[in-house]
């Protein structure tokens, strides 16, 4: 019993010495944050792209005010919140690293296309979300999608929808998707290669991609270029060739 009595009595003098040491370093300001560590993780084309450090350059600017505070009074949980305000980003993980960093790695929303209006480019997340506008040429490769915002909040479920949809190893993919416009009769997807024109209307949704796929196939395989593919019917598709020049 006397044992445990003194092993106590010495645990508690170590953990007294050890707190003392730590609040004197602390208040010698030994644990103030004085660099950050912050890395964007994003798609691969995000990421290879000059956008990832005008994002990365946003953020920090907020996280400036924290340096010269102590490592031990940050909240991590508060610096998580107040980054996940930023539009960008999906996920925030906040690390401390002693004596004086924050590690802060931050998961970036995915694109997946850019809404065009009056010559600016707003990023297009996967659910369909608009993002801030971007310099176009300092993001990836993405397809564009010509209509004003009102318009494009009226259709956006139909587009995302549609997106959802597309197989990337098919022809009529988002990796072979050039435009998305809309007229009086629609919404259309324009198909690289040759601009093929592809109108689904919104009933049978999968019925219709996989008869508009079986056409772009078609016309791949017999060296056609396709002007329109019309998939809005119920029975047939209307196929309209281009000219041969």
């Amino acid at each position: 019993m006397r044992a445990y009595v003194k092993g106590f009595i010495f645990s508690c003098i170590l953990l007294v010495l050890f707190s003392t040491v730590i609040f004197i370093a602390d208040t010698q300001g030994y644990f103030n944050l004085k660099n950050f560590e912050f890395k964007v993780s994003a798609s691969n084309d995000l990421q290879t792209s000059s956008i990832a450090g005008l994002y990365k350059t946003s953020s920090m600017q907020g996280l400036q005010g924290l340096k010269g505070k102590s490592l031990l009074s940050i909240s991590a949980s508060a610096v998580q919140a107040s980054l996940l305000e930023d539009e960008w980003i999906e996920a925030v993980n906040i690390r401390r690293v002693f004596p004086g960093s924050l590690r802060v790695e931050v998961q970036a929303k995915k694109w997946w296309a850019y809404l065009v209006e009056k010559n600016k480019y707003y990023p297009v997340t996967e659910n369909g979300d608009l993002l801030a506008s971007i310099p176009v040429l300092a993001g990836p490769d993405l397809p564009l999608i010509f209509m004003n915002k009102k318009k494009y909040q009226q259709h956006k479920k139909y587009i995302v929808d549609i997106f959802r949809k597309l197989n990337i190893e098919d022809i009529f993919s988002t990796k072979n998707l050039q435009e998305i416009g809309v007229d009086k009769q629609g919404v259309f997807f324009i198909i690289q290669p040759g601009r093929t024109h592809v109108r689904l209307g919104i009933e049978n949704i999968d019925l219709r991609i996989a008869r508009a796929e079986k056409v772009l196939s078609y016309l791949r395989d017999h060296h056609l270029q396709g002007r329109v593919i019309d998939a809005n019917f119920t029975q047939k598709v209307v196929v309209k060739l281009r000219k041969a020049r």
